[in-house]
């Protein structure tokens, strides 16, 4: 681990990249970067994925209101289509999150209803909207995430404002749920969650965002933050080293250090793309957009990975670690990459 982290542009030498299937056979970047594919032969765009080890990912590839699940086990040499669950309508399909927890046991979030695998994606049950608290309905779901012990975190955004938000936790491997905490609909139709380093944030990616509110709730001490946002519209969220990072519309990412309601500017127009995905690696950051990978590796924000400095001709969509290393980044048609930072 390096002794600093500091935010703001960067310059890549030591990263190794495999898989984009994009650019055949190895490219030699300006940063002395490799590409070799490991993207799924599909046109599907995959735009969500959860990472158990180096070798078994899961993957979701979305083409309209069609949707198919993949899964690889000997890290995206070869992947395997797995049978979907039933959906009432496809109609107006939104995918929301998907997590597994080990090669069997996972969830995904399709359309505010939460479905359950124990068999590695063979079969499918949906997550029963029970009146789990004894006093509140339990209406729509819209994330799954896992905690640092590998719980399942299931967040409600529930589409009446006449009842609360509730959020749950339930073994890997479980068919119990624990009610964690409820909250005041308040209004807000959340449609996107993010877990890590021990809060949940919830946020909303599906209105113009000039203000808002995101709400954080604290597993280690069972308090809900909220957080106001002017601007640019919120896409994705990171917590970590007493940080909440946002990576925005509009080429912005900001953070807030939890000490005011003032958002800090880390990364300002270094292109006006939107960001869709944000991921903490050891001591830095990397987030993707329509062609830009972006990090502060160096401890300043800059385009990494660019092809001889021509820049990017992918359209990536989301960014997850493997280890204290390395990430995946999938991205439009099947795209799919892991890299590598030595």
């Amino acid at each position: 681990m390096r002794s600093f982290i500091t935010f703001g542009v960067f310059t890549l030498g030591l990263l190794t990249l495999f898989a984009c299937r994009k650019e055949a056979g190895v490219i030699e970047t300006i940063f002395g970067v490799t590409k070799i594919d490991r993207s799924i032969s599909t046109d599907y765009d995959i735009v969500e994925f959860s990472v158990v080890t180096e070798n078994i990912c899961f993957a979701i590839g979305q083409d309209n209101d069609f949707f198919k699940i993949f899964k690889t086990t000997d890290g995206g040499i070869t992947w395997n289509e797995l049978n979907n669950p039933s959906l009432s309508s496809q109609w107006d399909l939104e995918i929301q999150s998907i997590v597994f927890f080990d090669e069997n046991n996972g969830v995904v979030v399709l359309k505010n209803k939460a479905y359950r695998t124990y068999d590695g994606g063979q079969s499918w049950t949906i997550v029963g909207t029970s009146d789990y608290t004894g006093n509140n309905y339990v209406n729509e779901f819209m994330f799954a995430g896992k905690t640092e012990s590998n719980e399942l975190v299931l967040a409600e955004s529930n589409g009446n404002a006449w009842y609360d938000n509730h959020i749950f936790t339930s073994p890997a491997s479980g068919t119990t749920y624990n009610l964690i905490t409820h909250f005041d609909h308040n209004g807000d139709d959340y449609d996107y969650g993010s877990y890590s380093n021990g809060k949940l944030h919830y946020i909303t990616r599906n209105f113009n965002f000039w203000e808002g509110r995101i709400y954080a709730y604290d597993f280690n001490l069972g308090t809900m933050e909220t957080l106001h946002v002017n601007g640019a519209k919120p896409m994705d969220v990171k917590f970590a080293n007493g940080r909440t990072v946002l990576a925005r519309e509009s080429g912005k990412i900001n953070f807030h250090n939890g000490t005011s309601q003032e958002w800090n500017v880390d990364a300002y127009n270094f292109h006006s793309e939107d960001y869709f995905s944000i991921e903490l690696i050891d001591d830095f950051y990397i987030a993707v957009a329509n062609k830009s990978i972006t990090t502060n590796y160096s401890g300043i924000w800059e385009e990494a990975l660019t092809n001889k400095g021509t820049g990017h001709t992918e359209n990536f969509m989301k960014v997850q670690k493997i280890d204290t290393k390395s990430v995946y980044i999938s991205g439009e048609d099947g795209l799919f990459i892991k890299a590598t930072f030595k």
